[in-house]
């Protein structure tokens, strides 16, 4: 509940700043629905949701699979609309996370920082048996560290995290394109954008 109301509040203050700035809702819906391979992206999230989260992926190697998967079905989304607004920066944070999971065999995460914002679960997988999940416990066998996740943020925010530098660069460019959309005027469209305030 607390990421879905996190995912919420994130979408809304994009789309609200689109629109003061002088954007439409029609050219956000004409717009969305115009982007290439669309369906790559919910279906990505449900593969990930498969592989993170169903009872029952008890393997490390398989959940590995299915989170590379996931990548292989968003980045040919990515490329396609690569021209969108916020897509480059989006993409960038894509590699920085693609890259260390390569690397390590999963996101790297420091078990004290889950157990320092609550997530006991998961740091007592990672305790006793190195992952949870698509996370590997960070030691200092770790590759490129700085890119795991230990970004956490403050209370009060719900979903404290934590992140990793490629997910603020995933977030930022999500951010760019949603507000992007209102203001991008879809093809065929004779409505003028509305006047920027200085």
């Amino acid at each position: 509940m607390k990421i879905l109301l996190s995912t919420l509040a994130f979408v809304s203050l994009a789309v609200l700043l689109g629109l003061l700035t002088g954007g439409r809702l029609s050219w956000l819906v004409r717009n969305t629905t115009a982007l290439r391979l669309a369906w790559l992206a919910p279906l990505a999230l449900i593969f990930q949701w498969v592989f993170f989260e169903l009872p029952g992926m008890d393997r490390h190697d398989l959940v590995f699979a299915g989170h590379l998967l996931t990548y292989a079905l968003i980045l040919p989304f990515i490329w396609a609309n690569r021209r969108m607004p916020g897509m480059p920066v989006l993409a960038a944070g894509l590699g920085l996370n693609l890259l260390v999971i390569l690397l390590n065999g999963g996101m790297p995460v420091d078990p004290e920082t889950l157990r320092a914002i609550g997530r006991v679960g998961v740091y007592q997988e990672l305790v006793s048996r190195g992952w949870s999940g698509n996370a590997v416990a960070l030691t200092d066998r770790t590759l490129l560290p700085f890119l795991g996740d230990w970004l956490v943020l403050p209370e009060p925010f719900p979903a404290r995290g934590p992140y990793s530098i490629g997910d603020v660069f995933i977030y930022a460019g999500g951010f760019w394109l949603l507000a992007g959309l209102t203001r991008v005027r879809p093809a065929g469209s004779d409505a003028p954008a509305r006047p920027q305030s200085a």
